[in-house]
């Protein structure tokens, strides 16, 4: 189950990072690579445990 939600998670997030391609967006990429990077593994052992 937790090998499941690494998967789907890091759809979302090649898919997000790809999404735009301007200055401002990378911004934003590099903002949701940081949040993501910090809280995933907290997100991943609540919800897979």
């Amino acid at each position: 189950m937790r090998q499941l939600g690494d998967v789907w998670f890091s759809g979302r997030f090649l898919k997000f990072a790809e999404y735009p391609s301007n200055a401002t967006s990378n911004f934003a990429r590099v903002a949701w690579f940081w949040i993501a990077y910090r809280y995933w593994g907290v997100l991943r052992s609540a919800w897979f445990g």
